[in-house]
């Protein structure tokens, strides 16, 4: 994927790929399309993080200057290859990390910053006219419009954004859903359209099968939401102190209707009302299961759509179905209906794409699936849809005549075109109305064209002429719309100096051109001029033999039978018979006629003779007949100038060209294109090439099969066979080595000690060359376990398992609490009560501050005041007591500060 970045003037500032070898790196990019929202997101990173860091200062201008906020990004679609263009909403760089975030969206600045107010239509009008008006002046213009005919009178009070308004509108229109697209010709943005339709997407064809595209399934069934009618209010008004309600406004499509400030369905009461038993019913009441139903709107219109569409998914029992895609195949695009099928189960459901995250660069697709409709059966409704067919072609009878083109008696080169086709093709009694091409058999063939006419006598001014034709099924058709570019009952014709056709009918000389047998017809009717500027010539020879090489001769007809012809570049007429297409234009003697009476006797006649001589650029034809000598000279004319995207075909390079000018020396050799100083090769088609060393800015490629590729310096060498990437760094002597299930990273630490790093799908090894060292972090039981050894292989004496440690040492350090405490000892006591098992079970927050549960330490806080040792802390009847060293305090009375720490077992 590449993406480039386009000022505000759209001048293309620089671009971004997946997988170009040099500039920015695209990561992490993620496209959403979602139904609700019809605005399309795209995300991604950039990475600028080059290992010289000289450019990076440079490189970091760069990236802020291509991912400035309001900028536009134009990209290819993955899927249909159209263009796509996002206007960066948020950006952000991380100069540290040389990373920059960037998010855009596909309506831009134009809509989703602009603020529209209220409104209040005076009639009711389409929906383009609503559209034009909130969407003025951003550029963009409806595009395609499935709803066209349709009319609204809406109003809104209030304001939103203009994508929120184009959003509401769509809605109100029987819930029709819209998306935004451009279109891009040479790097420019020449068109921005807003589609609407009344439902996005087509059927896919796709079928999701579980166990294999779906690889979770749950069905789950729920009244607990349900209700049968609505009470239903809006938005407050402007100037108002009550919102609006539905009273006054009408609404009934057969099953939900509108009644007072209700909306309500007559299936759903028919199911589930209230009332089980008629005695429960009560005059006047109906029995609806009411809800309320609020939404900020102003409007009755969208109100009540809004209210509908929320009461036909809770009005019946909620069917909700959770499927997990393995995978999404690719085509299927967001709006998209797929069917997913549960054979073991005979399940049958088709399911609607409201959401599709599209990643490039990490190749994945996560789709949310909705409005679900489950089917009788996937198989039977198949059959059952060809059987109504065959009984529909059945009752009707509808039969259809196809016809077609071709070159040959036998179909070869058929097409719906007649151009430069010399056969014509019937099949009859078809039951469809599109003609069938793949088989040539289907149909009767008989020639249609004639030989080549006697060419005229050639132009005076030089002006390259153009022969138009058009077909039609009237003698005399008035307007465009009667005119066809395939052949019909009458044919319309006409030559001038413009090469496209004109579209008026009064231009055309019409006449029959299908019907009865009639007379032969005039000389053939010439083909369309070439395009690539050159002069082309049609040679004429005559012959007594069907192959031309008995009595050959170019120039005498005295006595010919047969007549052959070609065209091609060349001025000199070629001797070689086998080069023209040979065909028979003086028939067999007829048998004599009835002798007529006799005429009056005429004068004396002259044979004509014919002469044609040519001198330089100038051809002189010379007739003598009875009337006297006569004379014509014909001046040959200059060729026209090239158009912008015509190909001359020339031996020699044109002598004065214009920048960009085409020149091929002959058909199918290379297409050369001058800058304004040289000629440089524009195009080369070849089948197969092979060369010694090949370069390229970029190529666009299909499937590549190759033994090794790498670089000029031999540092980075993709093996494709063993699919293995191992590259090198002169520099450092760092090097890696990339392959199916493992990554190697090899070179020093800071110390310049030799070091390796593998890591593969079940653990990350690091190893010290010099230290012979080797450290190890494994996944495995659910834990993350760290050291020298492989707890794979069972070495659980050299591992540690981190959570479990961490847990363990927070638990004992959880339970633990520290403290400063001032007790008395009495005259001739060696010991003095610090806690009891109450106190100690309070701190730690236990149930038991027991020896069993708790333990004690001590010490003497301040020896200055008190110089005996303290001993140690003992557990006795319930009491923690703190001991002296000596046991010898007799004669002693005085306050002693106790430091403890308590922890629970």
């Amino acid at each position: 994927m590449i993406i480039y970045f386009a000022d505000r003037a759209m001048n293309i500032l620089g671009s971004a790929s997946t997988g170009l070898p040099k500039g920015l790196m695209i990561t992490n990019d993620k496209k959403t399309e979602e139904i609700s929202e019809g605005v399309a997101i795209f995300e991604c990173n950039l990475d600028y993080d080059f290992a010289n860091s000289n450019k990076d200062e440079k490189q970091e201008v760069d990236v802020k200057k291509l991912a400035a906020v309001g900028n536009f990004i134009l990209k290819q679609s993955a899927d249909d290859g159209k263009a796509e263009v996002y206007t960066i909403i948020d950006s952000t760089i991380d100069p540290i990390q040389k990373d920059a975030s960037i998010y855009a969206e596909d309506a831009g600045l134009d809509l989703l910053n602009e603020v529209v107010g209220t409104y209040t239509a005076d009639k009711a009008y389409s929906i383009d006219h609503y559209i034009n008006k909130f969407a003025y002046d951003s550029g963009f213009e409806i595009g395609i419009n499935e709803v066209s005919n349709l009319t609204r009178k809406l109003s809104w009070d209030g304001e939103a954004t203009a994508t929120e308004r184009l959003l509401s509108v769509a809605t109100q229109f029987d819930n029709a859903e819209i998306e935004f697209c451009f279109k891009v010709e040479n790097m420019a943005v020449t068109g921005k359209y807003i589609n609407v339709y009344k439902k996005r997407g087509n059927d896919s064809g796709v079928t999701l099968t579980i166990g294999k595209e779906v690889s979770g399934f749950r069905i789950k069934s729920s009244i607990a939401d349900l209700a049968t009618a609505y009470r239903c209010t809006g938005g407050t008004p402007e100037g108002s102190e009550n919102p609006i309600t539905l009273d006054g406004y009408k609404y009934d499509d057969g099953d939900f209707h509108v009644f007072g400030s209700y909306v309500m369905s007559r299936k759903a009461l028919e199911k589930w009302s209230r009332y089980q038993i008629k005695t429960e019913k009560k005059e006047n009441d109906v029995g609806h299961i009411v809800k309320s139903f609020t939404y900020d709107t102003t409007s009755k219109s969208e109100l009540c759509n809004r209210a509908v569409s929320s009461l036909k998914k809770i009005c019946d029992e909620a069917v909700t179905y959770e499927v997990e895609l393995l995978y999404l195949p690719d085509g299927v695009k967001v709006g998209d209906t797929v069917s997913i099928v549960d054979d073991d189960d005979n399940t049958y459901l088709t399911a609607r794409l409201l959401k599709l995250e599209t990643s490039e660069s990490n190749d994945t697709k996560e789709a949310e699936l909705g409005d679900y409709v489950r089917q009788e059966s996937g198989i039977d409704e198949k059959v059952i849809e060809l059987a109504e067919r065959f009984e529909k072609i059945a009752k009707n009878r509808n039969f259809y005549t196809w016809t077609a083109f071709a070159d040959d008696e036998n179909g070869t080169g058929i097409s719906a075109n007649a151009y430069g086709k010399d056969y014509l093709g019937i099949a009859t009694n078809r039951l469809t109305k599109e003609a069938d091409l793949s088989d040539p058999m289907q149909y009767t063939w008989v020639k249609i064209k004639g030989e080549q006419g006697i060419p005229g006598t050639a132009g005076k001014d030089g002006k390259t002429t153009y022969f138009h034709m058009k077909y039609s099924a009237v003698p005399n058709p008035t307007s465009y719309s009667d005119m066809t570019e395939t052949p019909n009952k009458y044919i319309g014709t006409y030559a001038d100096y413009e090469l496209d056709d004109s579209t008026d009918p009064s231009k055309y000389t019409w006449g029959k051109f299908q019907g009865d047998n009639g007379e032969d017809g005039a000389d053939g009717i010439p083909g369309k001029n070439g395009e690539n500027g050159e002069t082309s010539y049609v040679h004429f020879a005559y012959a007594t033999s069907a192959d031309g090489k008995t009595g050959f001769s170019t120039t005498d007809t005295v006595g010919k039978t047969y007549m052959g012809q070609y065209a091609d570049f060349e001025k000199a007429d070629s001797e070689d018979p086998t080069k023209y297409r040979w065909g028979k234009f003086q028939g067999p003697k007829g048998k004599d006629g009835v002798d007529g009476e006799k005429g009056e006797p005429g004068e004396d006649g002259i044979s004509p003779t014919v002469d044609i001589t040519k001198s330089g650029n100038v051809t002189t034809i010379s007739i003598t007949d009875r009337t006297g000598d006569h004379a014509e000279t014909v001046k040959d004319g200059e060729n026209g100038t090239p158009g912008k995207d015509a190909i001359l075909i020339s031996e020699t390079a044109p002598e004065k060209p214009e920048i960009d000018q085409l020149w091929q020396t002959a058909s199918g050799e290379p297409i050369k294109r001058w800058t304004g100083s040289e000629w440089v090769v524009h195009y080369l088609s070849v089948e197969n090439l092979d060369v010694e060393v090949l370069s390229a800015i970029a190529a666009n490629l299909g499937t590549v099969i190759a033994g090794i590729i790498k670089n000029k310096e031999g540092t980075v060498n993709f093996d494709v066979e063993k699919g293995i990437i191992d590259t090198y760094n002169d520099t450092n002597g760092s090097s890696s080595s990339y392959g199916a299930g493992s990554t190697y990273y090899m070179g020093k630490d800071p110390a310049g000690n030799a070091a390796r790093l593998a890591v593969n799908y079940y653990q990350l090894v690091y190893g010290d060359r010099a230290a012979g060292t080797k450290t190890s972090l494994t996944p495995m039981n659910g834990d993350w376990w760290v050291g020298a050894g492989d707890p794979w292989n069972g070495d659980n004496d050299t591992v540690l398992p981190i959570y479990a440690s961490l847990n363990h040492l927070i638990q004992k350090t959880t339970g633990m609490i520290a403290g400063s405490k001032v007790v008395q000892i009495a005259n001739g006591k060696d010991s003095v009560a610090l806690f009891t098992a109450a106190e100690v079970a309070t701190l730690l927050g236990i149930a038991d501050g027991g020896s069993v549960n708790a333990t004690v330490t001590i010490s003497n806080g301040d020896g200055v005041a008190y110089g005996i040792h303290v001993e140690g802390c003992t557990y006795q009847n319930n009491i923690w007591y703190a001991c002296f060293a000596g046991r010898n305090t007799s004669g002693i009375s005085l306050p002693v500060r106790i430091n403890y720490i308590i922890m629970a077992i």
